[in-house]
């Protein structure tokens, strides 16, 4: 049984690594979107999963990043991609890996916290209106989601193949 453990982490806006400031990333939670639902006459109300919630990718910087800072406000219908590294451990046999989630989507917030002397300022960000997310483990998907295409694939088996079939999506 494995037990990795993540070690490190670096993130990408377009090609401007952010290696030397990065301080905090958290990948975009996956969570469904439900509806409840009771059927005529029926006694039991149960959720029905409709989808997935929409995605954030918030991190936070040390420095003044313009590069970054300039990815904010980009005319409607603009993404950016952003790539997340991060290094893993084996903590029993020490096998290193690499984990890689790149998303597609906008700056949403950019924000700076206080100023105080004889200290640096956290740059807090997020990223939103994410339409492409795809996280791969040692070059093996294990997600990729595509609102374009409709497609979503867990480990390799794309779950809305028959469904993008049948609406002649692709």
């Amino acid at each position: 049984m494995a037990l990795d453990l993540q070690q490190g982490f670096n993130l990408y806006t377009d090609d401007v690594n952010h290696f030397l400031a990065l301080t905090k990333l958290k990948k975009p939670a996956l969570e469904d979107e439900t509806v409840d639902f009771r059927p005529g006459g029926g006694t039991m109300e149960f959720e029905v999963a409709v989808g997935v919630k929409k995605l954030a990718l918030p991190f936070t910087l040390k420095n003044v990043s313009v590069p970054l800072l300039g990815l904010f406000g980009l005319n409607h219908g603009i993404r950016k991609r952003f790539t997340a590294y991060g290094y893993i451990v084996d903590e029993h046999d020490g096998t290193e890996s690499q984990e890689v989630l790149t998303v597609r989507g906008r700056l949403m917030k950019a924000e700076q916290a206080d100023l105080q002397p004889k200290e640096i300022a956290d740059f807090d960000y997020a990223v939103g209106a994410i339409t492409y997310y795809h996280l791969v483990r040692d070059g093996v998907t294990i997600h990729r989601l595509n609102a374009q295409t409709n497609e979503q694939i867990i480990n390799g088996v794309d779950q809305n193949a028959t469904r993008n079939r049948l609406l002649a999506i692709r």
